[in-house]
């Protein structure tokens, strides 16, 4: 009995691929149930501990989802993916720090299911800029965002992820400081700089003596 040709080597094929499909779409399910672990730790002293915890594992199941996709090659950290992660975070801000975090969280988590450089440098230009934010402001009660966007915990996120993708640790560690200082760059470059006092004095002492600047009677 004649069979098709190429009728057996397809479903061989498609056999081979089954497995590496199967692994992918439960390494997806881990790390949203994971994330979700994490959104459901109260804010307190044992949730904090229990949300680093939680967002420990999560890094290591991002990892695996993204190794197992055979990412494309390494592209350069590029300034428009910093600005818009940066930008993303200036929406997102109005809904506070749980809304930042569930940002962050979804966007690692869709790296997870499809990783591309330019998406990965949003999400940690993201976090980054949060981290920034987070040292200047009060986050008391919010115990598992600052967790989640603890300095070292949201590098190691980002680190992680580029490992898995084909960084090398050393050109990752690299990739971050390179980020770390456009994320340092852009928010000096945002705040006006303070007028010295001793300006501010010489400009009154001015007023004072400066003859054009007594009216004439």
């Amino acid at each position: 009995m004649n069979h098709p040709k190429g009728h057996h080597h397809k479903a061989a094929s498609d056999e081979a691929k089954a497995p590496q499909t199967s692994i992918m779409i439960w390494a997806g399910v881990g790390v949203i149930a994971l994330l979700a672990v994490i959104g459901q730790c109260s804010s307190s002293n044992t949730a904090g501990s229990t949300a680093t915890e939680a967002s420990n594992t999560a890094q290591a199941a991002i990892s695996e989802a993204i190794a197992i996709q055979a990412p494309p090659p390494v592209l350069e950290l590029k300034g428009s993916s910093v600005k818009g992660g940066e930008a993303n975070l200036k929406k997102v801000a109005v809904e506070g720090l749980p809304g930042e975090m569930i940002y962050s969280q979804n966007c690692y988590d869709a790296l997870g299911r499809h990783f591309s450089w330019n998406k990965l440098d949003i999400c940690g230009a993201f976090d980054m800029a949060a981290v920034r934010d987070l040292g200047d402001s009060d986050a008391t009660g919010f115990d598992k965002e600052t967790a989640w966007f603890e300095n070292e915990t949201a590098a190691g996120r980002y680190l992680k992820a580029a490992v898995a993708a084909g960084e090398t640790e050393e050109s990752a560690d690299q990739r971050l400081s390179d980020l770390q200082a456009r994320i340092i760059k852009s928010s000096a470059a945002e705040k006006p700089e303070p007028i010295p006092a001793d300006a501010v004095n010489d400009e009154e002492n001015d007023s004072d003596t400066d003859p054009s600047a007594v009216m004439n009677t």
